[in-house]
């Protein structure tokens, strides 16, 4: 929900009156609800006609016009209270011709009460589509209902005041006067009240919304990074078992080990040394009918060099990438020592390859953690922070790596940008739900490019993929809360709403191309740091 317009009318409430607040009022409406038509209108004394105080058409203010009530929904609206039509108001009211002519759809209105429960107006919103969002625009409506009551008894009881004052003359009379302007600033001060408190509960309202948003997210990736996580402890463990079984073989025959490296010349120590040190920085290993190819090579210069090596030493120098170093190491291959001491090698070998894919999988782990750490924190801090936005990208693609693993291409352009001011933890659950999007736009089967570089005065982020794309007639609605265009349960239709508004917190923007087969999302981000701390509203509170 975008409450900023319906911010300001409250800010500003207490100074604004008379037919400034009527305009300002229908503005906001016209904005908060998306209606074409809004207009705030007073009841004659006959209960027959409506008098508009403030009118808007398509977002600008139209001379106030009167009309008839017979045979319009507005006669309807006065006898039920509230009144709403999704889509069939024209054909229920066809001799309505403002709503013919202006190719209404939608209506919804509401009746204005004096505190005693006299009707003395309504308030009117129109739509040229199918009125949806029927709880948001009564809630709307009810709030602004109050207050237009309140400003429609003082304007009715300042015109009575005035006319009082023209004829009467003595003080006593005067002083009444004033009495009844204090209570009615009281009244309006509880009116305000009442108002802030709603506010209050809206606000809080829309924190829950973007913290509901953030850990469906995150209920989303979580089975991902549980694999994620799995993968490398996995091996880990694997190669544990490798390395307590080597470990125990060399125990169990140390002495015999020990006794043939005694025995060992210098230089067939120092042969020894070099082809240790070669198998351990090698970790590629091959596989299927290129690792077979190359067994059978060198089983073939194995039997040219009468070297003698059984097939399982030849096959695990091809592990190791050895199978072409007879040049180098024929000496040490033809020394009676080396078969019976290969057994010492390899299970070095082994340990050397457990400690390395152990510290490789724990790093992955740490730094998995790290980036769901970061992203799961419900606390946002209000301080700007200086953060490199390529860092911070590549925190939320930490967490959905496991998705581009399977049958999406990612690519990622990443210039040397300076960094930026920023609310970093919004800014993750802006790429969050851009790359979810992408993601879903792809069937994850496709391919998302990722790119930031520098354009003068503010940085530039671009999300793009090869998806079905965007359809036309759906464009203008993404940005709108819980609209959503995948498929039901897959989707709250609050991730596009909450993005734009961080991106307008952080006085930057957000727009998009969309067609089949191509959509970019580009953000811009400013570098100024006072235009980010000036920022006055947040998008949601501690």
């Amino acid at each position: 929900m975008n409450i900023e317009p319906l911010l300001k009318l409250i800010a500003h409430g207490s100074a604004s009156h008379g037919q400034i607040f009527f305009e300002n009022m229908c503005l906001s409406i016209a904005e908060i609800c998306g209606a074409s038509h809004v207009f705030v209108g007073e009841i004659g004394e006959n209960q027959t006609q409506i008098h508009t105080l403030a009118f808007v058409e398509n977002g600008k203010i139209i001379p106030n016009i009167q009309y008839d009530l017979k045979g319009t929904p507005c006669e309807h609206l006065i006898a039920k209270a509230i009144c709403m039509y999704g889509d069939e108001v024209t054909v229920k009211f066809p001799q309505d011709a403002f709503l013919t002519e202006n190719n209404i759809k939608g209506y919804a209105g509401i009746t204005v009460y004096t505190h005693s429960g006299e009707t003395i107006g309504v308030i009117v919103t129109l739509y040229t589509f199918e009125l949806k969002n029927r709880d948001l625009v009564q809630t709307v409506l009810s709030i602004f209902s109050s207050r237009a009551s309140i400003e429609m008894q003082n304007i009715a009881k300042e015109g009575a005041l005035e006319i009082s004052q023209a004829q009467l003359s003595n003080a006593e009379e005067k002083v009444k006067q004033n009495e009844e302007l204090l209570r009615l600033n009281k009244e309006i001060e509880t009116q305000k009240k009442e108002l802030e408190a709603a506010l209050y509960d809206l606000k809080n309202t829309q924190s829950q919304l973007f913290h509901a948003e953030k850990m469906a997210t995150l209920g989303v990736i979580t089975s991902g990074v549980a694999h994620e996580i799995n993968n490398p402890l996995g091996a880990v463990a694997a190669f544990a078992a490798n390395s307590k079984q080597a470990m125990e073989g060399i125990v169990s025959h140390l002495e015999v080990y020990a006794n043939i490296l005694n025995q060992l010349d210098p230089n067939t120590l120092a042969l020894l040394k070099r082809f240790l040190r070669i198998a351990m920085n090698w970790t590629k290993t091959s596989t299927g009918k290129e690792h077979r190819i190359r067994v059978r090579q060198i089983q073939d210069e194995n039997t040219k060099r009468t070297l003698g090596l059984n097939y399982d030493i030849l096959e695990r120098l091809v592990d190791l990438n050895l199978d072409s170093s007879f040049d180098e190491f024929e000496t040490l291959y033809k020394h009676k020592s080396f078969i019976p001491l290969f057994p010492f090698i390899d299970g070095l070998i082994a340990i050397h390859s457990a400690d390395l894919v152990s510290e490789q999988a724990i790093d992955r782990v740490k730094k998995i953690v790290y980036s769901l750490r970061n992203f799961s924190r419900l606390q946002t801090s209000n301080d700007v922070q200086i953060i490199d936005i390529c860092e911070n990208i590549e925190t939320v693609l930490t967490l959905y790596q496991y998705q581009f693993k399977q049958n999406v291409t990612l690519i990622k352009n990443f210039e040397s940008i300076p960094k930026l001011p920023c609310y970093q933890e919004d800014l993750m659950q802006v790429w969050t739900n851009l790359i979810h999007n992408a993601l879903h736009a792809v069937n994850f089967n496709g391919e998302i490019k990722i790119s930031v570089k520098d354009n003068k005065d503010h940085a530039e982020i671009s999300f793009e993929d090869n998806g079905k794309g965007i359809p036309k007639e759906v464009q203008d609605k993404i940005f709108l809360p819980f609209f959503t265009t995948k498929h039901s349960g897959e989707g709250t239709g609050l991730g596009l709403d909450i993005s734009k508004r961080i991106i307008e917190k952080h006085k930057g923007t957000i727009d998009f191309i969309s067609e089949p087969g191509f959509t970019k999302f580009k953000v811009t981000l400013p570098y100024d740091l006072i235009q980010i701390q000036k920022s006055a509203t947040f998008i949601h509170q501690n």
